[in-house]
């Protein structure tokens, strides 16, 4: 087995996924290219969780929970100087959701998390652990560690491992566009748009509400930021459709912005005539099912996709499971 030292390394894909394996490998000594054609805003991506763990998928939430332990060991190495890591867990629970866990009591808010919790599991309802720290703020830093380690940036559009002809390993941290770069069919994206708002005096920490209508709105204060990020919203689109969004440059929807305004403003009287910052609009790569693997056709590709939207929580175990692949050939 060769010494990681000697391994040449390249990463198609620059958001969550590619950022903290291109990290974890060149630490470890390998020497990392990234190529991104830059086609995805991933400076906007992780709809202002932060690090979020919820029960829907047992597989991606036992990723989520080994990424938040992650994270929060690596917080100090990782974090923009003066960006503080808030902690919370929100209870948002479905009227015929399972009794809560034994331990864990009904909230009708939201309180400081308690770590003991990242174990708590639910069959029905959600629960959800939140470790806000900006998406964009975490990215621009780990861009900052990856010209301290040597990392290279290449901006250029890979549509075929072959077109890397001198790396040991190729990753394949392209996201949704796996379904086209890749001809993977297992993908069933769905979007959904968030609305930055200036945060009003006095407003903190994260809520989550069960709703009738087509999404499950919550509210998130970033205190890094000055904002409050609010989303919720689910449209499901077909392949071919999020493809022609990402070619149009990925456009936000503003009119789902405006309702979600309008919608959470009922729950938070005080974020209806706050300062609106922005909209984003993002497509969830959700999958039939996580792929983390060797390609079976060309040992090189190591494929990282399909993980619904929750790149930025996983993306730390993920980046070691790749590492461990690197290591053992």
């Amino acid at each position: 087995m060769p010494e990681i030292g000697s391994l040449s390394v390249a990463i198609v894909g620059g958001g969550p996924i590619g950022k903290w394996t291109a990290l974890m490998l060149a630490k470890a000594g390998a020497s990392v290219t990234i190529f991104d054609d830059g086609s995805l805003n991933t400076g906007h991506v992780n709809a202002g969780w932060g690090f979020a763990y919820h029960s829907h998928d047992p597989a991606v939430g036992h990723l989520a929970t080994q990424g938040i332990e992650l994270y929060l060991r690596m917080q100090d190495e990782v974090l923009p100087p003066g960006v503080v890591t808030e902690e919370w867990s929100t209870v948002q629970r479905s009227a015929t959701a399972a009794p809560f866990p034994e331990g864990l009591d009904e909230l009708e808010g939201y309180r400081l998390l308690d770590p003991a919790d990242l174990a708590v599991n639910m069959v029905e309802g959600v629960v959800v652990h939140s470790v806000v720290v900006p998406g964009e703020l975490l990215l621009g830093a780990l861009d900052e560690l990856h010209k301290d380690l040597g990392v290279k940036l290449i901006r250029e559009h890979v549509a075929n491992p072959a077109d890397i002809p001198d790396a040991d390993f190729v990753v394949n941290a392209t996201g949704l566009a796996s379904a086209w770069l890749y001809n993977d069919r297992e993908f069933t994206p769905s979007m959904g748009t968030v609305v930055r708002l200036r945060k009003p005096e006095g407003f903190s920490g994260v809520y989550a509400w069960d709703d009738a209508t087509n999404c499950a709105p919550y509210a998130i204060s970033q205190e890094a930021t000055g904002n409050v990020v609010i989303g919720g919203t689910t449209k499901p689109v077909t392949i071919e459709e999020a493809r022609d969004w990402v070619e149009a440059g990925s456009p936000p929807d503003l009119a789902t912005g405006e309702f979600l305004v309008d919608h959470i403003s009922t729950y938070l009287p005080e974020l209806a005539n706050t300062e609106y910052v922005r909209t984003d609009t993002g497509i969830r790569p959700e999958r039939s099912d996580i792929l983390l693997a060797k390609d079976q056709n060309d040992h090189r590709l190591i494929h990282a996709t399909g993980f619904g939207g929750f790149g930025v929580t996983v993306a730390p175990a993920v980046a070691t499971r790749i590492l461990d692949i690197v290591v053992s050939g």
